[in-house]
Order: structure tokens, then C-alpha cells, then sequence
């Protein structure tokens, strides 16, 4: 015959290891992603045109964006017009990038979840909580030198 004293400790001690090892259940998809990048971002940048730095950094690019997380990375590949709206967006890395844009789930959540979501960027932005790299010499180029642009502009509270 079954003790159940001891089944049931059984029962407490599989569910308490088997939870030790779950992973953790991601709060951020990539539809929720493409969404925030399709409607929000294009809107804030329609109602902001003279954000300093943005349409020179973003500006008629094959951005590859890369959202880490546990359980896998999001990609995704959005490509820009000249004034930085992002005219499209597909899952995966693009076949020749020009820009790539890191963050993580934790930061991508916090500004997902905003009431000031500029603002939680710009912050994410200078604790490198979201970083930004151009691919080839002439991107680095003009990557590097936007980068001074907005350190100075930082520095002087233009920004």
C-alpha cells in the first residue's frame, strides 16, 4: 500500500526541482516588436522630424536588430528611408546589413511597457543598454562621427 505522506512529498520534491530548471517565460515576442517598430517608432519620428542625430544615423538603412533573450534571440531586419521611418520589417538577420542595433529583452520590455518611451531609449541608449554599430568602412565612418555628434550634444544638454 501507498503512504501518502510520502507521495505526496514525492509529488512536492518533483515539482520543486522540475520549477528550479524551468526556464523563464519571455515577455517580449517579435510581432509585439514589429508592431511597437511599425506604429510607434514611425509615428514618433513623423511627430519629432527634428530629433538631432536620428535620419543621419538610421537614415536609408538595412538595419539588423538583435533582441537577446533567454530561449533564443529575436532578428529581424527593417529597412529605413531617408528620413529613418521604417518602411519594412521581416524575421531573420537581412542578406546585406548596413547597421546592426542590439538590446535585450529586459530593456526592450521596460520601453514596450513606457509612458515616455523616447525618453526611456535615449536613457537605454547612453547606459549602452541598446548600442548601435555601422557595417563597412563607410557606415563605421558615419556611425562614428554621429556618435561624437550626440556625446557633445549630451555633454552640452542639447539632448
Amino acid at each position: 500500500m501507498i503512504d501518502m505522506k510520502r507521495l505526496s512529498v514525492l509529488v512536492l520534491l518533483t515539482f520543486v526541482i522540475s520549477s528550479c530548471f524551468a526556464l523563464p517565460v519571455s515577455a517580449i515576442t517579435e510581432a509585439e516588436i514589429e508592431t511597437y517598430l511599425l506604429v510607434d517608432y514611425n509615428a514618433f519620428i513623423s511627430s519629432n522630424p527634428d530629433v538631432p542625430f536620428v535620419s543621419s544615423i538610421f537614415g536609408d538603412q538595412v538595419i539588423h536588430i538583435i533582441i537577446t533573450k533567454t530561449g533564443g534571440d529575436i532578428e529581424l531586419a527593417a529597412i529605413t528611408d531617408s528620413e529613418a521611418y521604417i518602411t519594412s520589417i521581416e524575421s531573420g538577420e537581412p542578406e546585406k546589413p548596413t547597421l546592426v542595433v542590439t538590446s535585450n529583452e529586459e530593456t526592450v520590455d521596460k520601453i514596450l511597457g513606457s509612458a515616455d518611451p523616447a525618453t526611456d531609449t535615449m536613457y537605454a541608449l547612453k547606459n549602452k543598454d541598446i548600442t548601435y554599430k555601422g557595417v563597412g568602412i563607410v557606415n563605421m565612418i558615419v556611425v562614428g562621427i554621429a556618435k561624437v555628434g550626440q556625446f557633445l550634444a549630451d555633454l552640452l544638454g542639447l539632448i
